[in-house]
């Protein structure tokens, strides 16, 4: 709270400029930076050299359509307890057509999951995250 009354006079006083990326604070444009955008606008930055996947590519990825053709696989990230989750997923070659996520199951309850998908969906094949938590489920499976 105490932030935003800070911020309130610079948001008042913000203006978008007629120069492009550029933005007008108290009569003087300023170019906004990642810290300008993130910070005061509240939306992502830009990416830069140092990021793996620019975000102009997630954008223009989301807009994209794909046909769901081609074969039906499924895959299982497989966690157990805190703040991560478990998710099962199926495509049918670039598509995901089904997401699962499930937290705080064991290792049983997540093979019983996926033999469940299996029956439904018909998979050619099975991918399980054998690292860790993972293995546990593995054999179940298979």
């Amino acid at each position: 709270m105490r932030l935003l009354l800070l911020m309130l006079p610079l948001l008042l006083l913000l203006h978008f400029s007629h120069e492009p990326r550029c933005f007008r604070v108290a009569r003087k444009a300023i170019p906004a930076n990642n810290l300008f955008r993130a910070r005061v606008l509240g939306e992502f930055p830009d990416s830069d050299e140092e990021a793996l996947i620019p975000l102009r590519w997630i954008e223009a990825a989301m807009e994209r359509r794909l046909p769901a053709e081609g074969m039906k696989r499924a895959a299982a990230d497989v966690a157990r307890f805190g703040d991560d989750s478990t998710v099962i997923g199926v495509r049918v070659g670039p598509v995901v057509t089904r997401l699962d996520v499930t937290r705080g199951a064991d290792t049983m309850e997540v093979a019983g999951k996926i033999a469940r998908l299996a029956y439904d969906e018909h998979p050619e094949s099975i991918a399980v995250d054998s690292i860790g938590l993972g293995a546990g489920v593995g054999g179940p499976v298979v």
